[in-house]
């Protein structure tokens, strides 16, 4: 509201997908609203309830009656450069004024010069706004006549503020993570780097969280550089941006503040990769000679070895490195693709500092966290996701999943949510069938052998589709029979570099030169076991032709429905209860998200939750339901409490109210207060000891 003009490009980004998302937005589509329009109007209602609440004598008016589009609000357009003008007086004369990077700014000029001492260690962003506010509804409240005819234009205020608040939070009832990522994408539009209005919010985020919330560590997530100076100076802007003395009150009675050190307040960097889509095309002849997200591979190299460089050059800043993540649509990249990335920086080592008596000091160790298994074609994919993180990054005790929704949702009401027919990529299907094959053989589920019957077919007539029909006439395998089982073997080598495989087939893998750290971590030494597997050149040719062949890459994206039969729910039910047994064996943790999952996911009640599946002690008094519960660490998170407009407190009493409410198959109230709290207490200190802060 202090510069409604500045972001018209950005306004125009949001129309794009209005109504794509909201009830609000579709309504002011028909209507020919346009959102900059009504930003405009909000902007000099705003300056009127000001100047009324605050006594100022105020002669600007403009026509608000007309549609709130660019053709009929032509009034207000044309007074737009004078409302700017007026709005930039206030700012000068009654705006408090902050002093940030070397320069006085004013932030709101709602924001008083006079604003108490007091009033400016809470959330002083929003303090002119809240007053503002405040005094409204004060005049209204007291009866005050004057104010009476102001009623309408205040009323159409919070109208206008409501909507523009539901293009950046999620409020739809949309479910999956592309309809989330559109908010996402949003949410830096109106915070320009390194300005007093981003400085003054990553503040609020870090601080005003930390502090109502009772946080003993805090981690923040920042983007990779491909450069280790870009990467030293984007963390080092952070640092003095979240420093509490990064924005100063010019007032002159305001005390110093002394050094602020993150890591003694507990606040931590988590690097944060990003998933992109694979935006090679079959037809072009490099894919013959460039993997599968050759680019996103190659950009994931020079992030991990600019954060190789930063931890050993830097050691002031290394120390704040605590952990890697990637986000984003599991739909874009497959955790294949940041296999030997994850792998590099979670095995590497410091050469060591001393302290002045030549004592080696402790170095901080890098962990994992990554976001997997909360989007999904099938649960089936999301848990072979899971699957892929542990093995290809070789997660272990101290490593997170973030999300896991496929290890633990309820299988019968997610595929009658889906209405037993799926719709996926044919690649997607054949690695499925596979890989779900192959647990019912390493968990031993001997149930519903016709239903393995018709998995092994559609292996068979798949495989054909996609492979054998698509090989050179000169390829080894072309006429070969090849075996589900040989499938999944080669799938197991997806944690290596392609380029491994690009030619000579028939050397040694393990015998090829590497000269660097980040070519000895090319192979997965920790999997598969069976390290021969590397040399079998069945498996080798798979593996290359998975990668390297444009048609089978071409073919592999066309779509087929999957039927989803009762047997297969059945299967996909024992894999899932086993693969938490599995995790738990390996002491990896899971985070979970519940406001985010709800609404990224296709449970409708937060008791529907799947953390109660993965840990129930305190909760459940059947001693069945608690041996058979895996008893995973488990840990109740915001995601991004922006865009959710959430708290960490709201999370933990949007899971109490929902157990509260909880009822048996008689109809009786499943958990009392007593065990609800308890429970609660336990994820409590198990998230305690999932920080990444030692």
């Amino acid at each position: 509201m202090n510069h409604p003009t500045s972001f018209s490009d950005k306004f125009e980004l949001l129309e794009k997908d209005l109504s794509l998302l909201t009830k609000v937005s579709n309504s002011s589509k028909q209507s020919k609203k346009e959102l900059k329009i009504l930003i405009y109007k909000a902007a000099y209602i705003r300056h009127k309830l000001f100047c009324f609440v605050n006594r100022i004598d105020d002669d600007f008016n403009i026509d608000l009656s007309k549609e709130s589009n660019l053709l009929d609000s032509s009034d207000l357009v044309m007074n737009l450069t004078e409302l700017i003008k007026r709005i930039q007086v206030l700012r000068f004369d009654l705006g408090h004024r902050f002093l940030h990077q070397g320069n006085y700014e004013v932030l709101d000029y709602a924001l008083p010069k006079n604003i108490h001492q007091e009033n400016l260690k809470k959330s002083y962003v929003f303090y002119g706004e809240r007053k503002l506010l405040y005094d409204c509804f004060k005049l209204i409240y007291s009866g005050n006549k004057a104010f009476e005819s102001y009623i309408h234009l205040f009323h159409a205020y919070l109208l206008i503020k409501a909507q523009f608040r539901s293009e950046l939070i999620q409020v739809n009832d949309k479910v999956g993570f592309g309809n989330f990522s559109k908010y996402q994408n949003r949410k830096e539009y109106f915070l320009q780097d390194n300005s007093l209005y981003h400085t003054a919010f990553m503040n609020l985020a870090v601080h005003d969280t930390k502090k109502h919330m009772n946080l003993k560590s805090f981690e923040l997530r920042v983007a990779p550089k491909s450069d280790v100076y870009k990467l030293k100076n984007s963390i080092s802007g952070y640092n003095e941006a979240v420093k509490k003395n990064a924005i100063q009150s010019e007032q002159k009675n305001r005390q110093k503040t002394s050094k602020y050190s993150l890591a003694k307040n507990g606040i931590f960097y988590i690097i944060h990769y990003i998933k992109k889509k694979d935006k090679q095309k079959c037809a072009d002849l490099s894919s013959e000679i460039l993997c599968r997200h050759h680019v996103s591979r190659k950009e994931i190299k020079d992030q991990s070895v600019a954060i190789s460089k930063l931890r050993e050059s830097y050691s002031d800043l290394s120390d704040l490195i605590r952990g890697i993540d990637a986000a984003s649509s599991e739909f874009n990249a497959s955790p294949e693709v940041f296999a030997q990335g994850f792998r590099y920086l979670k095995n590497h080592k410091l050469k060591g500092k001393y302290n002045h008596l030549r004592q080696k000091l402790e170095e901080p160790k890098i962990y994992a966290t990554y976001h997997v298994g909360e989007d999904f074609y099938d649960i089936t994919d999301g848990l072979r996701s899971i699957d892929e993180c542990i093995n290809f990054f070789n997660l272990k005790q101290g490593d997170r999943i973030g999300h896991a929704l496929a290890l633990g949702i309820d299988v019968k009401d997610y595929y009658q949510f889906k209405q037993g027919k799926l719709m996926l990529p044919k690649e997607t299907i054949l690695d499925n069938v596979v890989w779900l094959l192959a647990k019912i053989r390493k968990f031993g589920i001997s149930i519903h052998r016709n239903e393995v019957n018709r998995l092994e077919k559609l292996f068979e007539s798949l495989y054909y589709e996609l492979y054998s029909h698509n090989f050179d006439d000169g390829n080894r395998i072309k006429n070969k029979h090849i075996h589900h089982t040989s499938f999944y073997d080669a799938w197991k080598l997806r944690g290596d570099d392609p380029y491994l495989y690009l030619e000579d087939l028939d050397s040694d893998v393990y015998k090829k030169i590497n000269l660097t750290y980040w070519e000895r971590c090319r192979i997965n030494e920790e999997y598969p076991r069976n390290k021969n597997l590397r040399n079998q050149i069945d498996l080798k040719i798979l593996y290359q032709q998975y990668h390297f062949n444009s048609k089978i890459k071409k073919k592999g994206k066309e779509i087929k429905q999957f039927e989803i039969t009762h047997a297969y729910m059945e299967l996909v039910e024992q894999v899932q209860h086993n693969m938490q047994h599995e995790l738990k064996n390996r002491n990896i943790a899971i985070e979970t998200n519940p406001t985010s999952n709800y609404l990224i996911g296709t449970f409708k009640r937060y008791a529907k939750h799947p953390i109660t599946k993965f840990f129930n002690l305190g909760l459940e008094m059947d001693t069945d339901l608690i041996k058979k519960c895996p008893q995973l660490s488990v840990s109740i998170n915001t995601d991004d409490q922006g865009i959710f407009s959430t708290s960490l407190e709201n999370e933990y009493a949007l899971m109490a109210i929902a157990l509260e409410k909880e009822k048996d198959d008689k109809g009786n109230l499943k958990y009392n207060s007593a065990m609800i709290y308890e429970w609660l207490e336990r994820v409590r200190l198990m998230g305690l000891g999932q920080s990444f802060k030692d």
